[in-house]
């Protein structure tokens, strides 16, 4: 059975169709249409459930239970607003360059609030948000830079002193 027929379509019957002697198709030289007879639709019949079909040059009116489609018919975009991508956004990659040279409290309060804005930004905060903030250390002011360093040599000289 062939729903949503539009003109210019081919179709199939399938199933033998035969015509009344005083219908048009018979008068017309289509006594019968046999099964697997290939038509052209022409237009959707006034009488509901049923195709004009043209075969051979001749027009007959055939319901589309009997009809079947010979191709498909090509798939439509669906409707509507579109899913949500799986992959999740990058992260905006922020760095140390707008931290001025100044006192080390200064510096490291600079800091702090350039990492607390970007958190804040990014939605760092929510439980699951994951936040990278990414420094290069050789844009971070030379007070900070020192405090780093120690704290490197010091955690270096614990994991030797560690493994002996």
């Amino acid at each position: 059975m062939a729903k949503n027929l539009k003109s210019g379509e081919k179709v199939t019957v399938d199933r033998v169709v035969e015509f009344d002697p005083k219908s048009e198709s018979f008068i017309n030289g289509l006594p019968q249409i046999t099964a697997g007879q290939v038509g052209v639709v022409v237009d959707a019949a006034p009488q509901g459930r049923a195709s004009i079909v043209d075969f051979d040059g001749i027009q007959a009116t055939v319901s589309n239970q009997r009809l079947q489609r010979l191709e498909t018919p090509p798939v439509k975009g669906k409707r509507g607003r579109k899913k949500r991508a799986t992959t999740t956004a990058s992260t905006k990659v922020k760095t140390a360059n707008n931290v001025q040279k100044s006192s080390p409290d200064e510096t490291s309060e600079q800091i702090i609030t350039q990492l607390a804005n970007t958190l804040l930004l990014n939605g760092g905060l929510k439980q699951n948000g994951e936040v990278v903030i990414q420094l290069r250390f050789d844009e971070l002011p030379e007070s900070v830079k020192t405090q780093i360093r120690k704290l490197i040599d010091a955690k270096l000289a614990l994991s030797r002193t560690g493994m002996k």
